[in-house]
C-alpha cells in the first residue's frame, strides 16, 4: 500500500492542518505505519512545526507528488493551499483520496462549493473525496442538519463521524496528536475518521 491523501479546503480556520496531523499520528503511531506529510500551504503551518513531529517525516510536495514509492512510505498526507493554482491541481489529481473538512455552519458549507468545482474539474465521478465535519458542538441539532444539507447539495459524500471542539485539538501540534492527551473522545474521534477514510479508499 502506498497512498496520498490530501486535505483541501478554500476558506480557511476549519481545521486542514489540525486534521492532517492527527490523522497522520493516528497511522504512524496506532497502525505502525510509514507516514509522510508535505506543506503546500503558503503559511507553512508544518513546516513551522517540523521539530515536533515525531515518527512521521516531513517530505516536499515536489517528493510527495512524485511517482509513488511503495518502499518508503505506506501513506503521505498533504496539506494543501486554500489558493486555487496549478499546484493544488496537480495535487488533487494525484491524490488517492481528498478529505474536506468544514465546520457545520451554513456559511461555512455554502463556501465548500469552490472546493468541490476544483475537485470537479480534476476528477471523474464518483469522486474520491468526502467531507469531514469539524469543531463540531455536540449535543445540538446543528451537525445533523449540517449532513441534511450536504446530502441535498452536493455531490460529495460527509463522513459520519466529525471532530468536536476540543483544547485537545488545539494541543495537538506538538504533543504527537490527540495520543499524549487524556481527551479519549478526541482519540475516539480520530480513530473513527481514519477508519472510515480507510474504508472508503477501498
Amino acid at each position: 500500500m502506498s497512498k496520498t491523501i490530501s486535505i483541501i479546503q478554500q476558506k480557511g480556520g476549519v481545521g486542514k492542518t489540525t486534521l492532517a496531523v492527527n490523522l497522520a499520528y493516528y497511522f504512524a503511531k496506532q497502525q505502525n505505519l510509514r507516514v509522510a506529510m508535505a506543506d503546500a500551504d503558503p503559511q507553512g503551518s508544518l513546516t513551522v512545526m517540523k521539530d515536533f513531529l515525531t515518527g512521521i517525516d516531513l517530505i516536499s510536495v515536489e517528493a510527495a507528488t512524485a511517482e509513488r514509492d511503495p518502499d518508503r512510505y505506506d501513506l503521505t498526507f498533504i496539506d494543501t493551499s486554500p489558493r486555487n493554482d496549478v499546484r493544488l491541481a496537480q495535487i488533487i489529481r494525484f491524490s488517492d483520496f481528498i478529505l474536506l473538512p468544514v465546520r457545520p455552519g451554513y456559511l461555512d458549507m455554502m463556501s465548500m462549493r469552490d472546493s468541490e468545482t476544483i475537485i470537479a474539474n480534476n476528477q471523474k465521478m464518483p469522486y474520491r473525496a468526502a467531507i469531514v465535519f469539524t469543531q463540531v458542538q455536540h449535543r445540538n441539532r446543528v451537525g445533523e442538519e449540517a449532513k441534511e444539507l450536504i446530502k441535498e447539495r452536493f455531490s460529495i459524500p460527509a463522513m459520519e463521524p466529525s471532530l468536536g471542539m476540543r483544547v485537545a485539538y488545539q494541543r495537538s501540534f506538538y504533543s504527537e496528536g490527540v495520543y499524549n492527551s487524556d481527551d479519549l473522545k478526541a482519540r475516539e474521534e480520530i480513530e473513527s475518521v481514519a477508519v472510515e477514510l480507510f474504508r472508503m479508499m477501498q
